[in-house]
């Protein structure tokens, strides 16, 4: 990993004009973490390397680290469980020289240095500190990961999930080269509603109670611009918090009133989805009927993320104007993707915040996108489709708190987040059911 690491370092460097390399450094450095095998089925993968091993050559590795760290990399090469763990045991004995990984090695488990929240993971998660157990552990990993590829070829898999690439993802620098996610942050947006009055006079009702104002809150940030795609928690005081969920899809104007009044009748939002752009699974059109995205978001992994100061509790999806639309509205961004310029004015801008989260408390964070309103307008007209709207709202009392006691008495079932519908015609017209 640290070969890894290292060699992206001077590749940077150099895209950034810093160093200077010849053609065979590059490809030394473009070539780490890359397999030189052609990709292979499963049955023609040799396991006759591992028919004489014994259990004693072989360290458990955990009922953590096992499973969810060393069990994907060895099927990544069709490996089984025991094989990757005798595997990465041969590195610790013959490329680390250490054998015994036990706390009562670790002088720091022995001083009593450590809490036990702080070395614990589970899961496929990262402990916040590292003890010699699991430091050992990933190195060994990593190492091995490295012999793999130079000796063996890589399974041939229906799952991107399990792609070697993605893999090594969650362990590299940042997914965000060359950026560091708090570089994507905003500062705190105004809250929406007004929350209820300190004095608790408000009824005990409050989280199921949203009200028409709440909606409108949620979208219209001013005469000139709309909230059209987001998610973001509120947190007011120490006992109250919300979360705002806001998705927009196109729709033929012909069928655009069908499709409003039948969502609306749903009890709730998990009842449909909206689509982002190139969504095949929901994005349709039959006939008169067509329901289309505009939005387009890339999930990423920012595991790595998690324990920075300045970049932890940010969500961030890469939410963007769908590629079509850049190119049908001649829309270009700033360096970041996150404001977005028509006949030179901004008229997308996504806003991105979050504070530092630990076990105690909770933060308001989130993203949203504002839209220009004329600029929507315009699209609409331009490719003659409506646009719907759907705003979900979950209240609620923090956990364990008495407010939440209280208002969960008498409830025999769990109650569905609030909801609201809107349609917005190509001529302005706002409607809602």
């Amino acid at each position: 990993m640290i070969r890894l690491l290292a060699s992206k370092i001077l590749l940077n460097l150099l895209n950034s004009k810093l160093i200077k390399l010849n053609e065979e450094e590059i490809d030394a450095y473009q070539g780490v973490g890359k397999s030189t095998f052609s990709k292979v089925q499963r049955e023609v993968i040799d396991l006759s390397k591992y028919s004489s091993i014994t259990k004693d050559e072989i360290d458990s590795f955990g009922i953590d680290f096992g499973p969810y760290w060393l069990d994907p990399l060895g099927h990544m090469f069709g490996l089984h469980p025991t094989h990757i763990y005798f595997e990465t045991t041969q590195t610790l004995k013959n490329e680390i020289g250490f054998t015994d990984k036990r706390k009562a090695n670790d002088t720091r488990h022995k001083m009593e240095i450590y809490d036990w929240k702080q070395t614990s993971h589970s899961h496929g998660s990262s402990p916040k500190v590292e003890d010699l157990d699991f430091y050992l552990s990933y190195h060994a990993m990593m190492i091995t990961a490295d012999k793999l590829l130079q000796t063996r070829p890589l399974l041939e898999s229906e799952y991107s999930s399990r792609e070697f690439d993605d893999w090594i993802k969650r362990h590299d620098l940042s997914s965000l080269e060359p950026y560091w996610l708090s570089d994507f942050r905003d500062p705190c947006p105004r809250i929406t509603t007004e929350w209820p009055k300190d004095d608790r006079e408000s009824p005990i009702n409050w989280s199921y109670s949203c009200a028409s104002i709440d909606y409108n809150d949620a979208i219209y940030h001013s005469d000139v611009e709309l909230c059209l795609w987001g998610i973001w928690s509120e947190v007011n005081s120490y006992s109250q918090a919300k979360r705002i969920r806001i998705r927009s899809s196109l729709v033929s104007p012909e069928t655009s009133n069908a499709l409003l009044r039948s969502l609306q009748s749903a009890e709730s939002s998990q009842d449909y989805h909206l689509p982002s752009s190139n969504d095949e699974r929901l994005e349709f059109q039959d006939d008169k009927f067509k329901l289309k995205g505009w939005i387009a978001e890339q999930e990423l992994n920012l595991s790595n993320f998690d324990d920075d100061l300045w970049g932890a509790s940010l969500e961030y999806d890469m939410t963007k104007p769908s590629n079509e639309i850049i190119s049908l509205m001649n829309l270009y961004s700033d360096a970041l993707g996150k404001n977005w310029f028509y006949e030179n004015e901004r008229v997308l801008q996504l806003i991105i915040w979050g504070k530092y989260q630990n076990e105690d408390y909770e933060y308001s964070n989130g993203y949203k996108l504002k839209v220009n309103k004329k600029f929507i307008l315009d699209l609409l007209q331009k490719i003659n489709m409506d646009m719907i709207i759907s705003v979900d709202i979950n209240r609620r009392y923090k956990y364990g708190s008495y407010q939440s006691k209280e208002d969960s008495k008498g409830l025999d079932e769990y109650l569905p987040s609030s909801k609201r519908v809107y349609l917005m015609k190509q001529n302005g017209d706002v409607h809602v059911h």
